[in-house]
Formats: structure tokens, sequence, C-alpha cells
């Protein structure tokens, strides 16, 4: 005891010190008191930040044992530190973030759709391709028990908004082929071979690029990589196959009974002239 708390070794103020000071520290809420002559032990343990842990798990595991350890020493009490726990705090509130992010750009798009299209059915189903690749592919990890992290929950938003541009591109084309009196199936065919070589193209050089960050050494860029690659190629799907096939259907009915409706409002109404012989009054 007098090595260690009077000499104050530099090795010994690694791991152990007395309070000098009142010292209050808050721990889920609550605060925890230090008074001028406790000791403060250090147990430091590491982890890997390249490995494929869950912090949350990993730190419960560490508070139960440390927990166990210290109930049968009355007045002694249990703080978990450092950057673990930081970066667990971190990142769920990146992940709550991202979520509310990608709700509220949802939300925003779904409502510009439906004020494009003008109906609010149109704009809804016009969104299923758009949710058709966060749906498949984030099915796909779950059913896979691929943990979800900063990294992956990050391409949702990517995914939406790559999606949507081939949407809208397509729809604006399916328009206008109604516009000049094409049936919707025409439409349709119109629509994919003006948009369709641009869409797959772009589509594969994105993919491709991002496919090439699946090999680095970080866990979380490489998830993010094959993860962001997958989701393009599937949305690519969804805009070529889905949304014609929604074109063909439904959504193009009511697309084209819209564009109609507009057509009709827009010609200026013909009101027929009739010509009377004017014939002059006087007298000679």
């Amino acid at each position: 005891e007098e090595a260690i708390f009077e000499s104050q070794s530099a090795s010994a103020e690694q791991f152990v010190k007395k309070v000098s000071q009142p010292l209050t520290v808050q721990r889920g809420g609550e605060a925890v008191t230090a008074a001028p002559g406790n000791e403060i032990w250090r147990v430091r343990a590491q982890a890997s930040v390249m490995g494929d842990v869950d912090y949350g798990v990993l730190t419960q595991e560490l508070r139960s044992l440390v927990n166990e350890a210290v109930n049968g020493l009355p007045g002694t009490t249990s703080i978990i530190t450092g950057m673990v726990p930081l970066f667990l705090r971190t990142q769920n509130a990146v992940l709550e973030s991202l979520i509310e992010s990608f709700a509220l750009a949802f939300c925003i798009i779904a409502v510009v759709m439906i004020i494009l299209l003008r109906s609010p059915l149109a704009g809804i189903l016009a969104m299923l391709p758009n949710l058709f690749p966060v749906g498949v592919v984030f099915g796909l990890v779950s059913w896979a028990g691929v943990p979800v992290d900063i990294g992956t929950m990050i391409t949702a938003s990517v995914a939406l908004g790559i999606a949507i541009d081939g949407t809208l591109h397509l729809l604006t084309w399916f328009q206008e082929g109604i516009r000049e009196g094409l049936s919707r199936e025409n439409a349709v065919v119109k629509s994919l071979a003006h948009c369709g070589p641009a869409m797959w193209q772009t589509s594969l050089a994105i993919s491709a690029g991002m496919f090439m960050l699946s090999g680095a050494d970080l866990l979380l860029i490489s998830r993010f990589g094959w993860l962001i690659s997958a989701l393009i190629l599937v949305a690519l799907v969804a805009d070529v196959i889905l949304l014609p096939a929604l074109l063909s259907g439904w959504l193009g009915a009511l697309i084209e009974a819209s564009v109609k409706k507009r057509m009709a409002a827009e010609q200026p109404s013909q009101t027929p002239m009739i010509a009377e012989p004017m014939q002059a009054a006087g007298k000679s």
C-alpha cells in the first residue's frame, strides 16, 4: 500500500489512485460520488475495432462480470468508460438519425411524387420501385444475420436517391408518350428505349466502382462497398422491370387518366362564330 499510494510511481498511477478532491460521475442517469480518500482502480480491457464485434453485447457482458466481482464488496461501484462505450453510443445515435432521415426523405419524395403525378394513389404506387431495393437487400442481410452498423445503414438513403432518379426519368418519358397519343404499352417501350441504356450503363459503372471498396481492411468500409453495390443493381432491376410492369397496369392507368385530363383542360374552348349580314339603314 505504501508503494502504491504514497510513492505514486508512474506504473502505479496507470491502474490506481486516491481521490484528492470530491468527484461526481454520471452513470446511467445516476450520480456516483467519490469522496477524498477513496480509491479509484482501473481495469483495462481491449477490444478489436477491425473485428465483427457487437459492442453492445460486449459492454453488457463486461458490466455483468464487473458487477459479479464487486457485488460482495460494500461501498464499491463500477463505471465502464473508454472508447468502446463512447463508440457504441455514437453508433447508436448515428443509426437512429439515419433511420429518421431515411423516413423523412421517403415522406418528402412521396409528397413530391403525389404532386407531380396529380394523384395520391399514383404517387404511392410510384414509390414501390424505390423501396424495392432497400426491402430486398436489407431483408437478405437480416436473413443472413449480418450485423447492421453505420456503414450498412447509410446505404439505404443512398439507394433511395439513386432509385428515384431512374424512376423520375422513366415516368417523365412515359407521360410524354401518353401526350403523343401512344398506348400505355407503347409509352413504356418508348420510355425504356430512351432511358434504359443510360440507366443500366450508369448503374453498372457505379456498382463496379463501389464494389472495389469491399476489399478494404476496415469492416465498416468493406460492408458499405458490397452493400451499396448490391443496392444499385437491385434498384436497376426495380426501374427496368418492376416500374414498367406497374406502368402497364394500375399505375399507368392512373397516370394516363391524369395526363388526358390535363390535356383536355389545357385545350382552349372553341365557341362557334355566327356571321350575320349587316344592313345599312338610312334614307336616300
